[in-house]
């Protein structure tokens, strides 16, 4: 005994003359020319007999009259029949399964099957979606109705989508043109219409403002080095001092530069002290003692310029030179020598400084970043329980048409003859666009006649019946308001949004 209820068909014809949306399909598993040889009195007439009561291939849809199907010749649909034993007398359609979204403008018999068993056979579409419901291409988010959502889909770019609360019109969503194969891609320039009801309501309260502190990003002005010669000695101590000016870059940035940082090209010898045999503590107070000097002084005792009178020389950044910076490293494999060790770690300009070896004199006496106070506002928002509701349209160029609008001089009525089922866009091009005018910005135009009224009351004329002082009482100026007439065009009309 026969269980099958769906019996799959192959759409041959999609013109119901009737226009209430039945199809012609043949059954795959009839002898469908055998059926018709088996209409006689007369023999049935392919055509006069097409979509006629003798026709055995007419199928009703399954779905209510009010809801239309879109279906293409040569796609599947399942038939189902009222007494399955008595065919060709009441029988239905369904559409058939449909493997991917991106299939939506044709979905071939063989391509039904692959969501089927037997689909097993072919090569299944591009997943949209991993297993846990996230895209695998972000991008694709949004261009198919969503399960949670009621939809009405076009065969192109085009959808009706009905969400809890908003309903979305609109078409144009993606890009080019759809392949199961391939990841769509989205089109924000797509044409909307958005009806959306809101549960708050966020308002936007006046600024606020409120002062902060950031770090002043100078750039060092001197740089001091200081080398021990012979690092491995465990008594006395051979070594130099060197005092550079910067030569002024983004390198040198007090937010840049550090004891590893090669600032070799930017350098210039300002100032060398050299020192020999001095031991462990007395190498410490010799280095430390000269970058004292170096905050302190201009001129050594000796007469060593470091600075010159009115010479800017904060920021000092001071640090062990490249060998010694090398040895500290125990870099090829040397042992660092411990009382290298012990003398960078006293090498400090403030006692109390974290860091030791290396560091900023910012200022006289001070280790402390500049900061600058800057002063900004702070746009507060608030969200308030409030139903309202907002409808938003958007598309690269929008029409505003009435029927029983007035017909604007120099422009002609427009004419929506033959438009019942939607307007192409020659008739935009040719009738539409030229019969109607840009909409105008209200803030922008009332600036402009807010200029236009201040020069008007506050200018005056040097004598009767010569022309307007340039500049009005006010300060407003002749050049400056021919200027704001000749944007009006630009920043009050709005071209791409129009009507009639």
């Amino acid at each position: 005994m026969d269980n099958k209820i769906l019996f799959p068909a192959i759409i041959t014809s999609i013109e119901d003359p009737l226009m209430i949306g039945r199809v012609r399909a043949e059954i795959e598993s009839d002898r469908n020319d055998d059926i018709l040889k088996s209409i006689t009195d007369p023999p049935f007439n392919i055509k006069k007999d097409i979509w006629g009561d003798r026709d055995p291939f007419i199928f009703k849809p399954l779905l209510p009259y009010y809801y239309n199907t879109p279906l293409a010749v040569g796609e599947m649909v399942l038939v189902i029949f009222a007494n399955k034993d008595f065919k060709f007398d009441n029988q239905y359609f369904i559409q058939s399964d449909f493997t991917s979204p991106m299939r939506a403008n044709f979905n071939s018999n063989v391509e039904a099957r692959i969501t089927t068993g037997s689909g097993r056979r072919f090569k299944s579409n591009l997943s949209l979606k991993n297993l846990d419901g996230t895209y695998r291409k972000n991008k694709t988010k949004g261009i198919f109705v969503e399960p949670q959502d009621n939809g009405i889909i076009g065969r192109g770019s085009s959808d009706v989508i009905v969400k809890d609360n908003d309903v979305l019109i609109r078409s144009g969503k993606y890009k080019g043109q759809l392949d199961p194969r391939e990841f769509p891609n989205p089109n924000i320039n797509r044409s909307f219409v958005q009806v959306s009801q809101f549960n708050t309501r966020k308002i936007i309260l006046p600024p606020v403002e409120f002062e902060f502190d950031r770090e002043k990003f100078l750039a060092t002005k001197f740089l001091i080095e200081w080398v021990i010669q012979n690092p491995d000695s465990t008594s006395t101590f051979n070594g130099v001092v060197n005092l550079y000016t910067l030569k002024q870059n983004e390198r040198v940035a007090i937010n840049k530069l550090d004891i590893n940082s090669s600032v070799d090209d930017l350098k210039a010898i300002r100032a060398r002290l050299s020192f020999n045999g001095l031991s462990k503590d007395n190498t410490i107070a010799f280095i430390n003692n000269f970058i004292l000097n170096c905050d302190n002084l201009l001129k050594l005792d000796d007469g060593t310029q470091l600075f010159l009178p009115n010479e800017v020389k904060y920021p000092i950044f001071f640090r062990p030179g490249f060998a010694t910076v090398v040895r500290l490293n125990g870099s090829f494999g040397k042992v660092i020598p411990q009382n290298l060790v012990d003398i960078y770690n006293n090498i400090k300009f403030d006692k109390f400084a974290k860091t030791s070896g290396y560091g900023f004199i910012y200022s006289k006496g001070s280790t402390k970043i500049p900061t600058l106070t800057e002063t900004t506002e702070i746009t507060q928002t608030q969200i308030i329980n409030e139903d309202n509701s907002a409808t938003l349209i958007g598309a690269d160029e929008i029409y505003l048409l009435s029927h029983k609008s007035d017909v604007v001089p120099n422009k002609n009525k427009i004419d929506l003859t033959g438009s019942l089922y939607g307007i192409e866009q020659d008739k935009i091009i040719d009738n539409i666009l030229p019969n109607t005018s840009s909409m105008v910005r209200g803030e922008e135009l009332l600036e402009l006649i807010n200029l236009i009224v201040r020069f008007l009351i506050t200018h005056a004329h040097p004598f009767p019946g010569l022309p307007p002082v340039s500049v009005t009482e006010d300060g407003s100026t002749i050049n400056n308001l021919l200027s704001e007439l000749s944007l009006a065009t630009k920043k009050i009309l709005n071209k791409k949004i129009r009507m009639n």
